[in-house]
């Protein structure tokens, strides 16, 4: 969905030399015993403060599809052409964000709080400029951020979740996030009746600013728990492995 703040995982991430391959994590998964949610969320302190962060955040950013229709209507004077024009220019730069999300730098963290204070700033124009090329564009930025957020998030989780809580996660985290549209649906839906579009564009962007804020100041993940409870250091950073150093890796083995 373009506006949420993360999109579920398009696919698998492809393993770092440390990593054992498919088969490898799979007889992993099978031997290691299910847990349940509480003790998978209870076991990662870091990946937990990380969903609740997206989960305050994606409640502002999906009320953007009750406020571009009433911000069209009530502002622009405008028609479904030009609600179908904002909410493209939305999905274009999301999916912009989803190919160029993994060469942007930064640690995930950093990243994704300045993703979000820009996203804010980005939701906040229409608010203060109403001019269609202007939130247009303003759209297009905030849909890259949530690209952005979305691969580089999704693929921090793969590394961090052990493979046998990665299904259950992954459910729930798609559950908690999804659970989020309804709700800023009708709450920023009764706040139209009584406010004009442009203060629910300020209000969305002032929402995102204190997950932004959280986000920034989460400290980095010093031990994740393994599936047989164990603790183990996880790097945040989301650096592929270079040739070079996998074909060192390699020799060493051997």
């Amino acid at each position: 969905t373009p506006a949420g703040a993360l999109p579920g995982a398009d696919g698998p991430e492809e393993a770092s030399p440390e990593e054992g391959g498919p088969e490898e994590d799979g007889a992993d998964a099978a031997r290691a015993p299910r847990r349940t949610l509480r003790q998978i969320l209870g076991a990662m302190p870091y990946v937990r403060a990380i969903l609740l962060c997206f989960t305050a955040a994606n409640l502002f950013t999906t009320a953007v599809f009750v406020v571009i229709p009433l911000y069209t209507a009530s502002v622009l004077r405008g028609d479904g052409g030009t609600v179908a024009l904002l909410e493209a220019s939305l999905g274009v730069g999301t999916l912009i964000g989803s190919v160029t999300g993994a060469r942007v730098p930064g640690r995930p963290t950093t990243v994704g709080s300045a993703l979000l204070g820009a996203m804010a700033v980005a939701l906040a124009v229409p608010g203060l400029i109403a001019a269609r090329p202007v939130i247009a564009g303003a759209l297009l930025v905030a849909g890259w951020c949530v690209g952005v957020i979305g691969v580089r998030f999704v693929a921090l989780f793969q590394r961090l979740v052990p493979a046998a809580d990665k299904p259950a996660f992954f459910a729930v985290m798609q559950a908690v996030l999804g659970s989020t549209f309804p709700v800023a649906s009708l709450l920023f839906g009764m706040l139209g009746d009584h406010l004009s579009a442009q203060t629910l564009c300020l209000i969305q962007a002032a929402g995102l600013v204190p997950a932004a804020l959280a986000l920034a100041l989460l400290p980095g993940p010093a031990h994740a728990r393994t599936p047989d409870g164990s603790q183990r250091t996880q790097p945040e950073t989301e650096t592929e492995p270079r040739p070079e150093a996998e074909t060192a890796a390699r020799g060493g083995a051997r």
